[in-house]
């Protein structure tokens, strides 16, 4: 029995890598790290200021609106209210902040492409080394 699931096991292991696909080999000089604070990109991305703004303001609604209402509802009922009204302030988030990451994403791509950087991660997370992009990805966003 153990030696049908130890048989088991290796098969789906090799499937795994089978189904991968050819591993992706990243010479030295093509492993350059580039960093980014993306703090800072969306800071200065269009519609960035417009879109916290408004959701300020629909956030201070919400808090309004329930406020109002939960006053003469039952515990569930609140908790209910409470649900619907985070659900909307998420969905109008999304809704505003959906293309401003896409932007950034498209501008961050862009510039690693054409510095040659093959990884790109958030500043806070490199310790040593890399190459700071924050710059050029700024530029890129307000293209």
């Amino acid at each position: 029995m153990m030696k049908r699931f130890f048989l088991a096991a290796a098969i789906a292991v090799a499937s795994l890598f089978t189904l991968a696909g050819e591993p992706v080999v990243v010479s030295a000089a093509e492993a350059t790290v580039g960093y980014i604070d993306m703090d800072a990109v969306f800071e200065a991305c269009p519609g960035t200021n417009e879109a916290a703004t408004e959701l300020r303001q629909l956030q201070a609604q919400l808090q309004q609106e329930f406020e109002e209402k939960s006053p003469e509802l039952e515990d569930s009922e609140k908790a209910k209210l409470e649900q619907e009204l985070n659900a909307k302030l998420a969905k109008r988030q999304q809704e505003l902040m959906d293309p401003i990451q896409r932007r950034v994403i498209r501008a961050v791509k862009r510039v690693a492409q054409e510095q040659g950087i093959s990884q790109v991660i958030k500043a806070e997370l490199i310790l040593y080394g890399g190459k700071d992009l924050t710059k050029d990805v700024i530029a890129a966003v307000k293209e």
